[in-house]
């Protein structure tokens, strides 16, 4: 009896040293990489929502532009940070960090398309204070559609980067995705869970093999932001993405595409693996979508080849067309 009582004590007290030791490595990674602050909120001002301050900059002057960057809990607004001062030339452009992202408020809350959809309605009337036209990238551009299709007349023009595929768009959470999610969010493992998805290595993994065409260097000064975006506000950074892990951002986006009726291009890299895939999808819903491919570059076209992206924008912007 005396030993099988010492070796659960030795397997409570292992227990515990291990969850101690991982508190510990999580706190220490959030720490080291937020410590030199590379996104840095002197240009811009907070945004008061219900549901948290979202970061936000203001630059140039003109016809009213916002740039949403792809929804990811290693993304901001600091994606646009090659192209921001062309359009600034003739926009006013807004670059938003969206609520769960960069220097914005991250709580500890399910995020759904419809709380998305809701915010940016709300930041366009209360700071925008006019229609403007919208880029936007990847898991975001969901939402962009959402919102023009249940507040009309929310956007002028649409432009799209790489969007998300509309049918992986659709998907809802199942019963297993509510454990998954719960699971994901749970402070110690949760958090280690979250740190390794977020390290460096992962990140420079994804920069090789899907943001970026060419090994240039120029990833080393993003790879370092999106890592220190991730781990502001520490552990709540990881609700996000349990929420988008666990399909809790699906939206009906096919039907809502397919009754668009204002002007919209889609910008694809031309060496993403489903280019052909979701230009033929685009087409086929909604014909009066203009696509624009851009050669050698992938996921972030707007990085790679800022000069390029920026003409085909403001050629479209201006002209309502790119031909």
């Amino acid at each position: 009896m005396k030993r099988n009582k010492k070796t659960f004590l030795e397997i409570i007290s292992g227990a515990i040293l291990t969850l101690s030791s991982i508190y510990a490595i999580n706190h220490i990674i959030f720490f080291l990489a937020t410590k030199l602050e590379q996104l840095n909120k002197k240009n811009g001002e907070f945004y008061k929502h219900a549901h948290g301050k979202i970061y936000y900059e203001k630059k140039g002057s003109g016809t009213p532009l916002l740039l949403l960057h792809d929804l990811d809990c290693c993304s901001s607004s600091y994606e646009w940070n090659e192209v921001v001062d062309s359009f600034a030339k003739e926009h006013t452009v807004y670059t938003v960090d969206l609520l769960g992202c960069g220097r914005s408020d991250k709580p500890r809350i399910t995020y759904t398309s419809y709380l998305y959809v809701q915010l940016l309605s709300d930041f366009i009337h209360e700071v925008i204070c006019d229609t403007p036209d919208v880029i936007v990238t990847g898991n975001t551009a969901p939402i962009a559609i959402m919102l023009q299709k249940l507040h009309k007349n929310s956007f002028a023009h649409m432009i799209m980067v790489n969007p998300l595929d509309f049918n992986k768009a659709c998907n809802m959470p199942t019963n297993t995705d509510s454990y998954k999610k719960e699971l994901c969010n749970t402070p110690i493992l949760g958090t280690l869970a979250y740190c390794i998805h977020t390290s460096k290595s992962a990140l420079l993994k994804r920069f090789h093999t899907e943001y970026f065409f060419d090994k240039t260097g120029k990833e080393l000064p993003y790879l370092r932001r999106y890592h220190e975006a991730a781990h502001l506000k520490g552990s709540s950074s990881k609700f996000l993405f349990s929420s988008m892990q666990c399909h809790y951002l699906g939206c009906n986006v096919v039907n809502a595409f397919s009754e668009l009726e204002q002007s919209i291009l889609v910008i694809l890299g031309q060496d993403m693996s489903n280019t052909t895939e979701l230009s033929d999808c685009v087409i086929s819903l909604n014909p009066q979508t203009e696509i624009a491919i851009i050669p050698n570059s992938k996921y972030l076209p707007q990085i790679e080849l800022p000069a390029d992206f920026a003409d085909i924008c403001e050629t479209f912007l201006a002209k309502n067309t790119i031909e």
